[in-house]
């Protein structure tokens, strides 16, 4: 069964990129299909965008309204029917 595949990625995608590459390879039966950042200087949007992936930058700086973000995170997931959503180095700190 393939799956499409979202991931929340923050920090370089690494990990992101080596799931990526076995999509591409077959070794993964899946299809990459977007990548969401809360870092607008994330190595993963940039492999997103070298990869011709999708990609959102959504954070508190575009969203400072918490609801609002979960919001537009869940309307990207759902705009490109995503099956499964990866944290790849993921990072939130929720304000208490």
């Amino acid at each position: 069964m393939y799956k499409n595949l979202g991931f929340l990625a923050s920090h370089k995608g690494t990990d992101m990129q080596a799931i990526i590459s076995a999509c591409k390879s077959g070794i993964l039966h899946a299809t990459p299909k977007v990548i969401i950042s809360n870092n607008s200087h994330s190595g993963a949007l940039i492999k997103a965008k070298r990869e011709g992936i999708p990609f959102y930058n959504l954070s508190s700086d575009t969203h400072p309204i918490p609801e609002e973000l979960d919001l537009a995170i869940l309307n990207a997931l759902v705009l490109n029917k995503v099956d499964l959503v990866i944290l790849a180095g993921y990072y939130f700190e929720k304000e208490l």
